[in-house]
């Protein structure tokens, strides 16, 4: 069952990559609050803060120690491994992502990032020679994405919903290529906060850099793929959340099209470790 969801997901990630380059809830525990300690010294605060360490197959470590101790530095898959650097010599920070092969330790993948103010302002795909500029509201939330390739430009927008006067959800990103909208993902959430937000799957952003600001502060429930020519598919999340609140396993029941019954399920485990032990 794992196996055919995770087709059915690449073969839907295929044709976007197509249409892109041709241009609650079960098992949940009550949360208790979590208390951040303020420190000056740096590995002091570390050892208040929380940290991903494991993501269904991803393993994640970070640097211990210098000027950008507790940021990602590296995530290890089935067959790949990705490391992060950073840089901000030039007064903003700036941000590299390279991704290998594991049976090869060949580069697969190169990014770099630009942020100012805690925010991507702007990135390039050293290795597909994409580039992409994002914009962000008042409230520092992401509205849009350009990317853009030679003279094609393939756009992202981001439509928020607001919840209080100072909290947003992001409802729904529509894909406009140069012919028009093509495909849309809505979104809708459990009563669950979100306490360690990952960037969500389906952003097509990278899921642990937190440079794009927050898209929600409760937990993704459904998430619908509309692809605006009269098929959709949807995922419905479950979670079981640990006695802080923080998500331990994140089931994904996936419906290919949402007008069938076949569905699959994957379930991913999640753990965290409070001080970085690493490097």
């Amino acid at each position: 069952m794992e196996a055919f969801q995770i087709a059915g997901k690449i073969t839907k990630g295929l044709l976007l990559a197509a249409l892109l380059a041709g241009c609650q809830n079960d098992q949940i525990t009550t949360p208790s609050d979590v208390t951040s300690t303020v420190n000056n010294n740096q590995n002091a605060k570390m050892s208040a803060e929380v940290f991903l360490v494991k993501d269904g197959e991803n393993s994640l470590q970070y640097l211990k120690f210098g000027k950008f101790a507790g940021k990602l530095w590296k995530v290890i898959d089935t067959y790949s491994y990705t490391e992060y650097t950073y840089d901000d010599s030039s007064g903003d920070l700036w941000i590299t992502s390279k991704k290998y092969a594991k049976s090869n330790n060949k580069l697969a993948n190169h990014k770099t990032y630009h942020i100012v103010n805690g925010r991507c302002v702007a990135s390039k795909d050293l290795t597909s020679k994409f580039a992409y500029e994002y914009k962000y509201n008042v409230q520092g939330s992401l509205i849009e994405i350009k990317r853009y390739f030679g003279a094609h430009v393939l756009t992202q927008q981001f439509s928020y919903k607001a919840i209080l006067p100072n909290t947003q959800r992001l409802d729904k990103i529509t894909y406009i290529g140069e012919s028009g909208p093509f495909m849309e993902y809505k979104f809708s959430y459990s009563a669950f906060q979100d306490k360690y937000f990952l960037n969500p799957y389906h952003t097509q952003l990278d899921k642990y850099l937190r440079i794009f600001g927050t898209f929600s502060d409760k937990l993704v429930q459904d998430v619908i793929t509309d692809y605006l020519d009269g098929t959709a598919s949807s995922s419905n999340y479950i979670y079981t959340l640990n006695a802080d609140g923080y998500v331990t396993t994140r089931t994904d029941t996936y419906y290919p099209n949402i007008y069938e019954p076949t569905f699959d399920v994957l379930t991913d485990s999640l753990s965290y470790v409070t001080a970085w032990p690493g490097l």
